[in-house]
């Protein structure tokens, strides 16, 4: 791999222009797959800088290989906001708009940054939120990119299935 001639640690203190000429300069000496590499490795600094909407946004990338939908950005900035502010957010919209893999992408986030707070997982019904738990305990137990974000943070043992899931930072 070739290493480039700046600062990869400085990538989450970028402005949205210094990030873009660092990926044009990065595209400039670099094979595709290199590029890809240094892309996941930005991604991942700025996923572990902090738990903020910015650094969500890198975080989603990584664990789906996506940008998060246009018609997700301001409900998911409200949702951050109001995290922020100890405040709840009901999430609404339309069937099949992914509100719940976002939310759940969120709460494996949040996991990630606070492996010692509590949450709480709901859903329409009992079997929706088994789901939806599941759901969040399969991106912290088998995602190599959560696993690359958060490298202490581990399910807890004997405390991982139907009664709760229980993480430890390592």
């Amino acid at each position: 791999m070739t290493t480039p001639p700046f600062d990869l640690s400085a990538i989450d203190k970028m402005t949205p222009e210094q990030y873009s000429e660092f990926i044009i300069r990065l595209a400039a000496i670099t094979s595709a797959d290199e590029a890809a590499e240094n892309l996941k490795i930005s991604l991942r600094s700025k996923a572990a800088a902090g738990d903020g909407y910015e650094n969500y946004l890198a975080y989603h990338e990584l664990i789906h290989a996506t940008q998060l939908d246009k018609h997700l950005i301001e409900p998911t900035r409200m949702s951050f906001d109001a995290n922020k502010n100890g405040e709840t957010f009901l999430f609404l919209g339309f069937r099949g708009c992914r509100k719940t893999t976002t939310e759940m992408t969120i709460d494996s986030f949040l996991i990630g940054h606070h492996p010692d707070g509590t949450g709480i997982v709901t859903g329409a019904s009992d079997d929706n939120a088994v789901i939806n738990a599941k759901f969040i305990a399969q991106i912290i137990e088998l995602h190599p990119e959560f696993k690359k974000v958060f490298p202490s943070v581990k399910p807890q043992d004997k405390a991982w299935g139907a009664d709760g899931y229980w993480v430890v930072d390592s």
